[in-house]
């Protein structure tokens, strides 16, 4: 029987290669994963953030939103910040 060639996101704390029915498995880290699947402006949160240590030092889940998720937040979130500016000058008048 040959091989079957697959496609697996699992993200780990070191990079490993396996072996399984599959013909090889490439695990890579938590945030390579994540920037495969699209989800690269999480990364750069991560890393901008100083945890990504962190997401190497231990396993661990984590549900990461989408490109277009982390930027229409960035969006929202800009956009609250100048309603709220606009709002404590009118107060400090």
């Amino acid at each position: 029987m040959r091989p079957m060639k697959c496609e697996v996101h699992v993200g780990i704390s070191s990079n490993k290669t396996f072996y399984t029915d599959c013909s090889a498995v490439h695990l890579k880290s938590l945030l390579e994963t994540a920037a495969d699947v699209g989800a690269k402006d999480f990364v750069q949160l991560v890393r901008t953030t100083g945890l990504e240590e962190r997401t190497l030092a231990s396993n661990m889940t984590l549900f990461v939103p989408s490109d277009d998720a982390v930027r229409d937040f960035t969006d929202n979130l800009q956009e609250a910040v100048s309603i709220l500016r606009i709002k404590i000058f009118k107060f400090a008048l």
